[in-house]
């Protein structure tokens, strides 16, 4: 897995931070202790080898995300403000949880990414499973909140669709689609 990130980084224009640096097992093991939850493994070893930034001008990965609870507060706090005309559009054409489940969702759910301050991506961790050892990936917005939306398990699948736009995602809701403008070969590491 390590080298499939190298060569992925190696194709990519790489530029970074004063004092970015990726993230080392240990400090990663010490976050999934601290937290109590196992990383997935494509992740942590993503963590190594790019470290936390922003592919193009659009999403960024978090390695040991320290705005989760601030992110999360900030998702349910807008649920709450409401959005029932867009969010019964989305509901009605599939394209988001139900209000409750939602709920349920921020209650369990981890922060890894997301872009600017619009998209968020996090993992359900009541999804874990050993075999793949990785979790439902979501979606969700924080401007214009239109729902929530599963977009996949595997988070290098999510990386090659998502931040890449190597993979086609024309078959998520459009509010989840990358803005083809943003999606450059560029990775900026930062710290």
């Amino acid at each position: 897995m390590i080298e499939t990130w190298q060569n992925l980084l190696g194709q990519l224009d790489v530029t970074e931070e004063d004092g970015a640096s990726v993230c080392s097992l240990v400090e990663l093991s010490r976050f999934e202790s601290n937290c109590g939850v196992v990383l997935p493994e494509d992740y942590k070893t993503f963590c190594q080898v790019f470290g936390s930034g922003q592919f193009g001008d659009g999403m960024s990965i978090s390695c040991i995300s320290r705005y989760n609870e601030v992110t999360l507060e900030i998702l349910k706090s807008v649920l709450e403000d409401g959005f029932d005309s867009e969010l019964d559009y989305r509901l009605a054409r599939g394209e988001s949880l139900e209000i409750e489940s939602i709920r349920e969702l921020l209650d369990a759910a981890l922060v890894f990414g997301g872009s600017g301050s619009t998209d968020v991506v996090l993992w359900d961790l009541r999804t874990y499973s050993s075999e793949d050892k990785s979790y439902d990936i979501y979606m969700s917005r924080i401007e214009s909140f239109p729902g929530v939306c599963k977009v996949g398990r595997s988070f290098t699948e999510f990386v090659e669709t998502f931040c890449l736009g190597v993979r086609p995602y024309d078959h998520f809701p459009d509010w989840t689609h990358p803005d083809p403008q943003a999606l450059h070969r560029t990775f900026v590491r930062v710290c």
